[in-house]
């Protein structure tokens, strides 16, 4: 994959029992063993928009991210459905119970 100038692909490990061992995406390298998130990595945990993490090489010279080093204040909120058949509405569902807690509109 071709990144951008000053962009570089990051890797996370997936937590056991999830459908892959990894998830890769582009990311901004702001200093050399520092990346920021243009966005939530939609199947990793603990890493929203603008997060700043902490990355190594690897011998292949693929970049893992280790850490969070800075929290951007963004948070990252992911929601299942535990049945298929209920998707219709869903989205209603959800966004309503949100919307009465945190003062989205």
């Amino acid at each position: 994959m071709r990144n951008l100038p000053g962009w570089v692909q990051v890797w996370f490990l997936m937590p056991p029992g999830s459908s892959a061992t990894s998830m890769g995406m582009g990311a901004e390298l702001v200093a050399p063993d520092r990346v920021r998130l243009p966005r939530a990595p939609w199947g990793a945990f603990d890493a929203a928009r603008h997060d700043i993490l902490r990355v190594e090489r690897d011998h292949d010279g693929q970049w893992w991210v280790k850490e969070k080093v800075t929290a951007s204040g963004y948070c990252a909120i992911r929601v299942w459905a535990s049945d298929d058949n209920d998707l219709e509405h869903f989205e209603d569902l959800v966004l309503a119970d949100f919307a009465h807690g945190c003062g989205c509109s």
